[in-house]
């Protein structure tokens, strides 16, 4: 608990400065498009938390467990962007143009 409010300090006090590492981190085009998508990471993440994954101490077809684990990890990772993406650009922006005009 300590240890999070010493890093949430330490942030706030990069923060301050607009011209530092830290602040060029955090706006760089990945992490701004990751912003952009963070509404529709958080509604769509829940399903793919729940998708079942082989365990670790599996032997399946002559893998590792934990390579099977990692594998579905990354799968679940990579529907979840593309679903989140897909829910962002069809169907978001489609309101925020809409909540723009009426603004």
């Amino acid at each position: 608990e300590f240890l999070f409010d010493v890093l949430s300090g330490f942030v706030i006090v990069l923060s301050i400065d607009s011209h530092n590492w830290f602040t060029r981190l955090l706006n760089t085009r990945f992490l701004l498009w990751m912003g952009t998508l963070s509404y529709s990471i958080y509604i769509w993440q829940q399903i793919f938390v729940w998708i079942p994954a082989p365990w670790p101490d599996s032997d399946f077809a002559g893998r590792s467990g934990i390579a099977l684990f990692l594998f579905a990890d990354a799968l679940r990772l990579a529907g979840m962007m593309c679903t989140a993406c897909l829910s962002y650009y069809f169907f978001e922006k489609r309101f925020l143009r809409l909540k723009a005009r009426f603004a």
